[in-house]
């Protein structure tokens, strides 16, 4: 599931005039979305016009993080009268992730909030970037060097080409940041928020029921269909569809015994380092089964390979 951090309306559904804070946040659910004033919500199209994306992933990776951190501070509500003081509140604290957590009561809008995560990033070179709205800041963000603006016809309109940190806008009307990367062929994800679900021949409760899917097991992702759900195969090699309520990306793994990093997925691959026993570890979103074993994409100590899936635990 794609992700995506907004600000949307105050606690009445308008957009002045309400109390400072965020007064109808929900708690946050197993795909880490949540509702409120500030929300993180499944990607969905406006439609979008442009993609504006970071030419530094560094700086997309700031953003994304300020933008979801921000998101989930009750203190921080809808307001585009007064949508300058959470502005106000980290630059009094520091532009630094730390300063987020300790916010006063504060509120923005759709546009500030990118203002401050593109000024969280470092980016300076912007002339009045806390004055930028949805109208003008496309112009403003191409023009400093830091973005690049896609407006090919379709490509904000899909989630196949996002990436973290990246933003979409609907040029004068709204503009969200996205939280997570599209899924390439073969990305991990888990079953999870069920007793068991069905993998069903197509992306609907109507598609026939192929099998059931328990908490904790593993799929391989390949796309998403009209509706929404995930097309996924299982470990033993089915090829179905899952609702994406049940889907949540594998991020991270621990190792249950000491065990390679491989140059590739199979043991006659290179042995490129040890990975000691109970170590965490992030996924790449690869995973590639050889003679009946799964093998996961992970990094460790700056190297990236592949690991047995029989030693590795998804976290």
């Amino acid at each position: 599931m794609i992700r995506v951090a907004q600000a949307g309306s105050d606690e009445r559904y308008t957009f002045n005039g309400g109390k400072a804070g965020d007064q109808r946040k929900t708690a946050i659910d197993g795909n880490g979305c949540f509702s409120g004033e500030l929300s993180v919500l499944p990607w969905y199209n406006k439609p979008w016009d442009y993609l504006i994306r970071p030419n530094s992933e560094t700086v997309a990776e700031t953003m994304a993080a300020t933008a979801e951190a921000i998101c989930r501070n009750k203190n921080v509500g809808y307001d585009q009268s007064q949508d300058e003081t959470l502005w106000e509140a980290i630059e009094k604290l520091g532009w630094k992730q730390s300063s987020i957590s300790k916010l006063p009561l504060c509120e923005t809008d759709c546009c500030r909030l990118v203002d401050v995560e593109i000024r969280m990033a470092g980016i300076t070179n912007i002339q009045n970037l806390r004055h930028k709205y949805t109208g003008n800041i496309r112009k403003a963000l191409e023009q400093s060097g830091h973005f690049t603006v896609y407006d090919e016809k379709g490509i904000a309109q899909t989630e196949t080409h996002l990436k973290r940190g990246d933003l979409l806008l609907q040029e004068g009307h709204h503009i969200v940041t996205v939280l997570d990367t599209a899924p390439s062929k073969g990305a991990q994800y888990k079953i999870v928020n069920c007793v068991a679900c069905h993998l069903r021949t197509s992306g609907s409760t109507a598609g026939a029921h192929l099998a059931y899917l328990h908490p904790g097991d593993i799929v391989s992702l390949h796309g998403w269909s009209p509706s929404g759900w995930g097309k996924v195969t299982t470990i033993s090699g089915t090829t179905g569809y899952v609702s994406p309520k049940y889907l949540q990306p594998v991020r991270e793994f621990k190792a249950t015994e000491k065990l390679w990093l491989r140059s590739g997925a199979g043991t006659n691959n290179e042995g490129i380092i040890a990975i000691p026993k109970g170590t965490k570890v992030p996924g790449t979103g690869q995973a590639v089964k050889v003679s009946g074993t799964t093998w996961y994409g992970v990094m460790y100590s700056g190297y990236s390979g592949f690991s047995s899936s029989k030693y590795l635990k998804p976290l």
